[in-house]
């Protein structure tokens, strides 16, 4: 990419800025491949470097970022400015368990790359997203040889995955489930479906996903992970979950996190951030495990772009209002016990409003185009 942005212009009048933090490639402080780039390891030094020039900002290494520096607020504000930013990090540590703050960046981005190396492990050809510390240096292993370091060479078909459909609401990610659900029934394998219990959307049951069409899925309500655990103990020869709405499930990302070496292939669908832009529970750790993450846009109602933003709406008295920074963060539509009735929207970031949201950490000159 660096190669293309060089040939193609980009770095001239600093419209282009790249960035790498000292703990990534440290050997090779000030470059990447043979690109020099700037050295930061604060958000505000990448922040004092962003001019009313400056349409794109990639950074390298930006899960070495702690959680407490604020650059989760920065991308946040890099966005907000009508900016691309660009970023590539670790998204689990060696102990398999997610790296620094990629949850929180996680959370904020619109589409996600998952990279991937083939396991070290011998005699193993599997896909590795995780690594293994051995004497100083890492290693690549498949889930199932990074949690069992001498395991048994296994075929790829008994790998373990995790496949996510995150978006914001009414983007399809239910339908993608449904089309994950045909693809098991060709090859005939055995699934079991989950979801939360509290979702009774457009009047279904409890134990139906209703999809926007009006199509209903036949699934197992639940409300935290211990009740997926039971199920599965007594359905030896399913190997194949889907849990819809996955932000909701109290524990999921433990359960996940022990299933996926034991040969489970898991897909989820759930929101990342909430209707506050914040990251939805666990949801964004789930998108550190991930092997394959898709991620859906909705349309904006209001101008009909792609809308990646969950526009929570409440209706009191019979005035229409838009959420308020200090709401819960799950509100289920309908009325609650204050007679308030909530309703959401699909927004696109331009459209989408938050009453009584703070000043954000880092103020950014904005441009006028959109990316």
């Amino acid at each position: 990419m660096l190669d293309s942005a060089r040939d193609s212009g980009l770095s001239r009048n600093g419209n282009f800025l790249v960035f790498k933090h000292p703990l990534d490639d440290p050997g090779n402080l000030d470059k990447i491949g043979n690109h020099r780039v700037l050295v930061a390891n604060k958000p505000n030094e990448i922040a004092s470097k962003i001019t009313s020039e400056t349409k794109t900002i990639m950074i390298a290494g930006i899960s070495h970022f702690t959680k407490d520096s604020g650059i989760a607020e920065l991308i946040d504000a890099i966005i907000r400015s009508n900016r691309q930013i660009i970023a590539t990090g670790l998204n689990l540590a060696s102990d398999g368990k997610p790296y620094g703050s990629m949850p929180e960046i996680m959370a904020l981005a619109d589409e996600i790359i998952v990279a991937k190396a083939l396991c070290n492990q011998a005699n193993c050809d599997s896909e590795a997203n995780r690594s293994l510390k051995i004497k100083n240096k890492f290693e690549p292993r498949c889930a199932y040889h990074h949690k069992y370091t001498d395991g048994r060479p296994i075929s790829i078909d008994r790998n373990g995955s995790l496949e996510i459909f995150a978006g914001p609401m009414f983007s399809s990610k239910s339908t993608s489930l449904e089309k994950a659900i045909k693809r098991y029934e060709i090859k005939q394998s055995p699934y079991i479906i989950f979801k939360w219990n509290k979702d009774k959307r457009y009047r279904g049951e409890i134990n139906t996903i209703t999809l926007h069409s009006g199509q209903r899925i036949q699934a197992y309500p639940i409300n935290s992970y211990s009740e997926i655990t039971d199920i599965l103990s007594n359905k030896k020869n399913t190997q194949v979950v889907m849990i819809d709405e996955a932000q909701f499930i109290d524990g999921l990302y433990s359960l996940i996190y022990d299933l996926i070496p034991q040969g489970y292939k898991i897909i989820c669908t759930g929101l990342p951030r909430g209707f506050n832009r914040k990251p939805f529970a666990d949801f964004p750790k789930l998108m550190c495990l991930a092997d394959d993450i898709k991620y859906k846009n909705g349309i904006c109602v209001e101008c009909h772009d792609p809308a990646t933003e969950n526009q929570r709406m409440k209706k009191i008295n019979g005035s229409v209002i838009s959420a308020h920074y200090s709401d819960p963060l799950i509100a289920v539509g309908g009325s609650d016990t204050n007679n308030v009735e909530y309703f959401y929207e699909a927004r696109c970031l331009d459209h989408w409003k938050l009453d009584g949201e703070p000043k954000l950490r880092f103020e950014l000159p904005s441009i006028n185009n959109k990316h």
